[in-house]
């Protein structure tokens, strides 16, 4: 598979894009959501609301993103955490899709491992700088929208 060609198969139609999480560190496009506006609303927020999915929910209505989100999980709803793939596949069940109509986007070692355990194509964008995340089919520093 050639390195455009996740995005050309999103263009067609052929895989539907979710985001399966927020990364508090930014790699949603940066054109979507501010980054410090987001730091600050999960910091004024995070001790008044405990329930990881309403305090995503709460980010989310603060931003104009919340119209490309169709589910949210969240480690609430889980009992086993990342590198167990349980929360793709909690989202995959939510969104009635198979596993390869799916392109996870992952910050983190744990998540590329979990995304590849269950054959789902990974895109691991490294918020480290520099050090790649092993394991996942495509590595990008930003997300951007062209």
């Amino acid at each position: 598979m050639a390195i455009d060609e996740p995005k050309k198969l999103i263009e067609k139609g052929d895989i539907r894009w979710r985001a399966h999480s927020i990364s508090w560190s930014g790699f949603i496009p940066n054109d979507h959501i501010n980054v410090e506006g987001q730091m600050f609303c999960m910091e004024e927020y995070e001790d008044n609301i405990k329930n990881a999915t309403k305090r995503a929910e709460l980010v989310l209505s603060k931003t104009s993103f919340d119209k490309n989100v169709d589910i949210i999980v969240t480690g609430d709803e889980v009992k086993k955490g990342k590198p167990d793939p349980e929360i793709f596949l909690v989202a995959v069940n939510k969104l009635k899709v198979k596993l390869e109509e799916i392109i996870v986007i992952e910050d983190a070692a744990s998540g590329v491992r979990a995304a590849k355990s269950v054959g789902m194509l990974c895109i691991a964008k490294d918020n480290r700088g520099g050090s790649r995340l092993k394991g996942s089919r495509f590595n990008c520093e930003k997300f951007r929208r062209n």
